[in-house]
């Protein structure tokens, strides 16, 4: 574990995300971050790390800047965060993480030095750690560190290499007395006697459920920069039972660039889909339809699997290799602590930070040159840069809790189906809304649905290579669509001609997507679906017809789902008719 008091990353934010990719610890503790809403988690830790943030905020300080508290923890390791909106008033962050069958109880605090007198804030505080050591099982450890301003306390050491507040030496204010009080009461014991180059100790690390100190050291090198009067620490958590979380999923893509066409071409050829395709029930035709196409993509089109483990565009096979060496190294140090190891891990630690910001450099050069060649691209890595990605380990939704894959997605699952409405609409419901219709002497008797009419549809449809619910992937579809044109013509025709929408049509794959708020809750998140390829082109091809017949009705002023018209060239017009207005 690495802990920091750092003095602000506000201007090396960059330089942060190249230190964390180079880091080799599971879990960085950061405090005084001076961060706000504007910085992006996932900017500095990417996907390798779950981050989990107080950021100074009018609840819990009487200023407006500075602050700030972050405990990153390795996707490799479980985590969870502690919540309760009775401590929304301190800045801290309460971090549950699972090590094999015990788990460890992390806690990042900051008492800026004009509140360490503040009773009211010191006893919130204590009651959070109260409450971690009742939800702690007797096998579990607590940590709590952070800066807490105590520089009035002087710290004496004990047999087992613990240490006490030295009565002699220090000066007790009421704060710091209320704190140690209750410290003591939980059973939380300081083991840091590293004290800065003022020989004051202001970060302190309380530990719980030991019956020796921790290892505690300064680390071989800061993550960024050295922040005055503060050096930073490196804590070991002993525990040979930790196994990588299974919680990481892989995607898996097809190459349509490296498929079997002439394999296609083949199969497609033996196919009679007069005699494949039911001529009564749409469904079952459809359905076949569907299998058959996902059963060729399986068979004829390679796959490539996309491991969602934390690694940079920019890295490369001489990063990885100085990586491991520089772990291998850390590792060591952190068992035997001498100083021709600790020399060797800062000449391997600068080596490989001047090659990785090489690399960096030179990815960043080739993001610019594609603004010209490829804009489409740079844009895509301008918009991943501004969002938060993936999902957190433990979420809630009405104050339940789920920490697994399989408990999200059912709180999910409840969420969405709270919100979905299935109106069953009277007959004068549906007779007072056809009155609304204008009345005209044409009547759209049927729709024309022909080859042709597909195959212009097909040019329509948005290129995508992921498959929806039935397997089929509308990029496929789309090529040599002249060979699928004779079953989409019939599956199309027996629908109209039944006056049904098929029911395997209706199945469509949900997808949480973030909108704003914590991350952990459920209900700030909202649901896209992923519908068939196949009822997307019948829609494009049943839409050509309606709007063919129904275009003449619709007002000029309309702008909202018209083609070649947005919200843009609404506000246009109004400010052109306003324009001439004046």
């Amino acid at each position: 574990m690495y802990y920091q008091n750092v003095g602000g990353m506000n201007g090396l934010v960059e330089d942060y995300r190249l230190a964390v990719m180079d880091h080799c610890y599971d879990i960085i503790v950061l405090t005084e971050t001076w961060l706000d809403c504007r910085t992006i988690s996932s900017y500095i830790f990417g996907t390798g790390h779950e981050v989990f943030r107080c950021d100074r905020n009018s609840n819990n300080s009487r200023k407006s800047t500075g602050g700030g508290i972050i405990i990153a923890v390795s996707s490799r390791l479980k985590a969870s965060v502690i919540e309760d909106d009775s401590f929304n008033t301190v800045e801290q962050v309460w971090v549950s993480i699972q090590l094999g069958g015990r788990k460890l109880f992390v806690c990042a605090v900051y008492i800026p030095p004009d509140r360490t007198r503040d009773l009211e804030l010191i006893d919130t505080h204590c009651r959070s750690v109260f409450l971690a050591s009742e939800i702690a099982s007797p096998n579990d450890e607590i940590i709590v560190l952070g800066d807490f301003n105590l520089a009035g306390v002087a710290w004496a050491p004990t047999h087992n290499s613990f240490l006490r507040p030295d009565q002699e030496h220090s000066s007790f204010h009421p704060g710091a007395l209320r704190l140690l009080d209750n410290y003591s009461t939980a059973t939380l014991s300081q083991v840091n006697c590293i004290v800065n180059e003022n020989n004051r100790l202001l970060d302190v690390c309380f530990v719980g459920g030991r019956y020796t100190a921790p290892f505690i050291s300064t680390a071989p090198v800061p993550l960024v920069k050295a922040a005055p009067h503060h050096p930073s620490l490196i804590i070991g958590v002993e525990n040979d039972d930790v196994r990588d979380y299974v919680g990481t999923s892989t995607a898996v893509s097809y190459v349509f660039g490296k498929a079997n066409y002439c394999s296609i071409a083949e199969v497609r050829s033996n196919l009679d889909w007069q005699s494949i395709l039911d001529p009564a029930d749409a469904n079952i035709a459809a359905q076949t339809f569907s299998h058959v196409l996902a059963y060729v993509i399986n068979r004829h089109v390679p796959k490539k699997i996309a491991h969602t483990e934390s690694t940079v565009p920019w890295m490369t096979n001489d990063l990885r290799s100085l990586k491991r060496t520089k772990k291998a190294v850390l590792k060591r140090f952190t068992r035997f602590r001498t100083l021709p190891l600790k020399h060797h891990y800062a000449r391997l630690n600068h080596e490989y930070k001047r090659l990785s910001r090489f690399y960096f450099k030179r990815y960043q050069r080739r993001i610019r040159q594609r603004l010209k060649s490829h804009p489409k691209s740079f844009w895509n890595y301008v918009n991943e840069q501004r969002k938060e990605v993936g999902l957190p380990s433990s979420m809630v939704y009405n104050r339940v809790m789920a920490s697994t894959q399989q408990e999200i997605c059912n709180l999910f699952s409840a969420k969405f189906a709270s919100v979905f409405v299935n109106e069953r609409l009277s007959n004068d419901s549906i007779t007072s809304a056809a009155g609304n219709v204008p009345l005209t002497n044409q009547t759209l008797k049927a729709v024309d649905v022909s080859t042709d009419t597909i195959a212009r549809a097909a040019t329509r449809l948005k290129t995508s290579y992921k498959s929806g619910p039935d397997g089929v992937l509308s990029v496929f579809l789309k090529t040599n669509i002249s060979c699928r044109l004779d079953p989409l013509h019939r599956i199309f025709q027996l629908s109209l001609s039944n006056g049904v929408f098929l029911s395997c049509w209706k199945t469509a794959e949900m997808f949480p997507v973030y909108k704003k708020g914590s991350k952990r809750d459920i209900n700030n998140y909202r649901g896209i679906t992923s519908l068939c390829a196949v009822s997307k082109l019948f829609e494009l091809v049943v839409m050509d017809s309606l709007n063919g017949h129904c275009k003449h009705y619709i007002s000029t002023d309309q702008h909202d789902f018209m083609k070649k018209r947005s919200t843009c060239t609404n506000l246009l017009c109004l400010t052109s008719y306003v324009t001439y207005c004046l």
